[in-house]
């Protein structure tokens, strides 16, 4: 059975990179910072837990994203934007 509630939609940016132009499109419900060691899956699926039907901003050291990406399976392309919910993890249009 599909998740009846909305994905939080998660934009991954690389840390100390500046926004892309496209995400001004987006209404911007928080900003976070993934550290160095955590588990960026755990930490991820924690915001998106919190902010079902809006979207997010979570900065990380680019080799992190890419290893994220590539573990789902996801072109390693940075920003990357993603729908989270308990059906999965999916890209999303930018």
């Amino acid at each position: 059975m599909s998740d009846l509630q909305c994905p939080a939609t998660v934009v991954l940016v690389e840390r100390g990179s500046s926004d892309p132009d496209w995400l001004s499109r987006f209404k911007i419900a928080g900003r976070f910072e993934a550290a160095g060691s955590t588990d960026l899956s755990s930490t991820l699926a924690g915001i998106a837990d919190e902010y079902r039907g809006e979207t997010v901003v979570v900065s990380a050291a680019r080799a992190d994203l890419v290893e994220l990406l590539g573990r789902l399976g996801l072109a390693a392309r940075l920003p990357a934007v993603l729908d989270i919910d308990a059906d999965g993890w999916r890209p999303a249009p930018a």
